[in-house]
């Protein structure tokens, strides 16, 4: 019989593909996908509770890429489109901006 690690949880590989295929959706500025993305999963809360999370977790540091990823485009978008507006009404993000800065 071998001996074998216990399984994990995580997976960085994983993490790493999901971020670029979440940079390319955002960047592609289509409203109807970002609205699905953010509105219809809760996808920025899920971040921010995962990362106010006490639990360990292998994928915090990819929170925390994917959140200033937002934020920064965010910031280079004019305050009509759909990530500024999206974010200015969000209550846990306003409240968890300063702590990603």
């Amino acid at each position: 019989m071998l001996n074998r690690a216990p399984p994990t949880r995580f997976n960085n590989v994983f993490h790493a593909v999901f971020y670029k295929l979440f940079v390319v959706a955002v960047r592609s500025n289509h409203t109807n996908s970002l609205k699905s993305i953010f509105n219809q999963t809760r996808f920025l809360s899920k971040l921010i509770e995962q990362h106010n999370s006490t639990e360990t977790s292998g994928n915090k540091g990819y929170v925390l890429l994917i959140c200033n990823m937002i934020r920064l485009t965010a910031d280079t978008q004019a305050p009509g489109e759909f990530i500024p507006s999206m974010l200015s009404s969000h209550h846990q993000w306003l409240e968890f901006t300063p702590v990603l800065r």
